[in-house]
């Protein structure tokens, strides 16, 4: 048995080696609370994609069960914190739900059929933290869920992950959500526990002092993918009205996706080409300035 203060974090996203920025609010959130707790074991339960029809997804399966003992090992992430990750190989267009239960049996699988050891359990989203922490952790574990997805609609859409969101937040602790859009969004959804769901923001870290101290808030800056439910569109829309107003504003957009093109025809057409610059994808090695 564990400590009282130990704690588990299940996240379907954190940064790796390909992707250095997924999940990084998830890393900012261990930074932010592990000083105060006792050992922290990050769980990142990974989807690796596969296809094939169902005879080699079998196969894939039980050849990933074979090889999973060999991937699993411990390695130091920020704040002193323990990273274990957990590769959940899955098919394309599976529902949040199936999603979920495919997470929960690798991360079971994982742990060699024993439950998640800590007392404190935080998982990340509804379905793939969420759910997965409700099966794995302790009876007496305390469950906490944050969610920040972006793909919400999407989720409720799905019946069956409609039904298995609602479940997790009847049978978790606590609930936070990152904004007050989610909020209303799962409240109007489930009106009956709504007064379970909390507001929290992601963690900003000011670790880092500012070269020069901020006189005007002129800078504008977007970093994340470059997809439509970002609403990154709409947020070039709002710059270009503001600039109207204060020709000073300028905007950078760090990051890439499907819209880059997109973004960069909208901003001629909009006028404001000269005032907005695409970085693209950026490495956290990159020197700022």
């Amino acid at each position: 048995m564990t400590g009282d203060r130990d704690v588990a974090v299940l996240t379907p996203w954190y940064p790796n080696p390909q992707q250095e920025w997924a999940g990084a609010f998830v890393r900012a959130m261990v930074a932010a609370t592990a000083p105060g707790c006792g050992a922290v074991t990050v769980y990142h339960t990974e989807s690796w994609p596969i296809a094939g029809p169902k005879g080699p997804r079998a196969a894939a399966d039980e050849a990933h069960r074979r090889l999973l003992p060999r991937a699993l090992r411990t390695v130091p992430t920020v704040a002193d914190a323990r990273l274990l990750r957990v590769p959940v190989p899955q098919v394309r267009g599976l529902t949040f739900a199936a999603q979920a239960r495919l997470h929960t049996s690798w991360l079971r699988e994982a742990l060699g059929g024993e439950p998640i050891p800590a007392a404190v359990v935080h998982a990340h989203t509804g379905l793939r933290g969420g759910r997965t922490a409700l099966e794995c952790a302790r009876p007496d574990a305390r469950v906490f869920v944050t969610e920040h997805a972006s793909y919400i609609d999407r989720l409720l859409d799905q019946p069956d992950s409609r039904d298995m969101y609602e479940e997790v937040l009847d049978r978790c602790t606590g609930f936070f959500v990152v904004t007050e859009a989610l909020r209303e969004r799962l409240a109007g959804t489930f009106p009956a526990l709504a007064g379970k769901i909390e507001l929290i923001s992601n963690p900003i870290s000011f670790d880092v002092p500012r070269p020069r101290p901020v006189t005007g808030l002129r800078r504008w800056l977007y970093v994340g993918t470059l997809i439509e439910r970002k609403g990154v569109l709409r947020m070039l829309e709002a710059f270009a009205k503001c600039r109207a107003e204060d020709p000073l504003l300028t905007l950078t957009v760090a990051g890439s996706g499907e819209l880059a093109g997109r973004l960069a025809e909208r901003a001629a057409e909009l006028q404001v080409e000269d005032a907005v610059t695409f970085l693209g994808a950026v490495a956290r090695t990159r020197p700022s300035g």
